[in-house]
């Protein structure tokens, strides 16, 4: 790499010791941030969830399934809480602990290699945050639609059952009832078998819950896809299934775990630009020799795209290699830019292949 200009003058004057405390200095400048910043976001935990289950929640309600969330521990909804606080707060305090480390590393670099880094790392958050978003309003509501309206395109249980196993049944439960005095027959009870009301009940249909319900009341929410009741003070809710056999029961810590896993994929996606613009910089990989390549880099992409992505549906085979072969010709325009800077003006290949 060419370098132009004089390092910083404190640089040079600056011992062993005193890049030892000014490193320390710079950590605890971080530190406090991070924690400043947890502090933001363990009080607004509950909320940073609620934002993260809208796409989940939304296509529930198209599916027709309960819009919630179950846990089969006592404690999984405060693991989750903690979880979530402390990636958000690693997230928001992202960029003050880099610009920390950066100031620490400033003073030795010459004046066109800070440029430098600032353009490349104003790019690199600018492209994870570019990221973040196409993952929570593009990648995940596709992903959770594809499975979720997988499994509930499983059949309805069905109500007629066989007569044979009907009668087996039957047996099975007389059995019961005299060798074991379990069921109803030992029980004692009456079934009644007179007739039943054949009118028809009607709900209301209402957008929002009442503003005072009154003890008893039932009513079906249209917004929120739910049938609602008034009992004890407080709304209840009776769970629907949408009828399929098959009912996912999604759990928040495996759904906040895959949403991490998936937020980190696609942030190091997003990040092709900044490492060819790396590459352009060091002169390690000529911008000339990715061009001619295109081709093949670009079959690499779907094929990449299609084997990575989570689900199989038509939109993400088609959307992600398209976007990876986008962020591709982006990051082949800064290569070229850092490359052409700092090697002397190298003039490039122009016949690209």
């Amino acid at each position: 790499m060419v370098r132009k200009g004089p390092p910083d003058p404190g640089a040079a004057v600056m011992s062993f010791g005193d890049h030892i405390e000014e490193l320390r200095r710079r950590l605890i400048f971080a530190l406090l941030g991070v924690v400043l910043a947890l502090g933001v976001t363990l009080y607004y935990g509950r909320t940073i969830i609620a934002f993260l289950m809208v796409p989940l929640q939304e296509v529930q309600r198209l599916a027709d399934l309960p819009i919630q969330t179950y846990t089969r521990s006592n404690i999984s909804a405060f693991s989750i809480y903690l979880k979530v606080s402390i990636i958000s707060a690693l997230i928001v305090s992202g960029p003050w602990v880099i610009f920390q480390m950066w100031k620490f590393i400033e003073a030795g670099l010459y004046e066109v290699e800070r440029r430098t880094a600032s353009i490349l790392m104003v790019l690199s958050m600018a492209m994870t945050g570019l990221g973040l978003v196409f993952m929570y309003y593009v990648l995940l509501p596709a992903t959770l639609a594809f499975f979720i309206f997988w499994t509930t395109t499983y059949p309805a249980p069905s109500s007629q059952g066989s007569d044979y196993f009907r009668w087996v049944t039957k047996k099975f439960m007389w059995a019961n009832d005299k060798t074991m005095g379990i069921g109803p027959a030992a029980a004692g009870t009456q079934v009644s078998t007179g007739p039943a009301s054949t009118e028809p009940v009607i709900l209301p249909q209402l957008e929002n819950d009442p503003v005072s319900p009154i003890e008893g009341q039932v009513w079906c929410n249209t917004r929120m896809n739910e049938v609602r009741f008034f009992h004890n003070g407080r709304v209840g809710v009776f769970t629907t299934t949408g009828g399929s056999m098959i009912v996912p029961l999604i759990d928040p810590n495996e759904y906040v775990g895959e949403l991490i896993v998936m937020a980190l994929v696609i942030v190091i996606v997003f990040h092709v630009p900044v490492v060819m613009g790396v590459l352009g910089l060091t002169g390690l990989v000529k911008p000339e020799t990715l061009s001619k390549r295109r081709r093949i880099i670009i079959f690499g992409c779907f094929v990449a795209a299609i084997f990575l992505t989570p689900s199989q549906d038509i939109f993400s085979n088609v959307a992600l290699p398209v976007l990876t072969w986008g962020l591709f010709e982006l990051g082949l325009v800064v290569m070229r830019f850092f490359y052409r800077k700092h090697h002397g003006g190298d003039k490039l290949a122009t016949n690209e292949h």
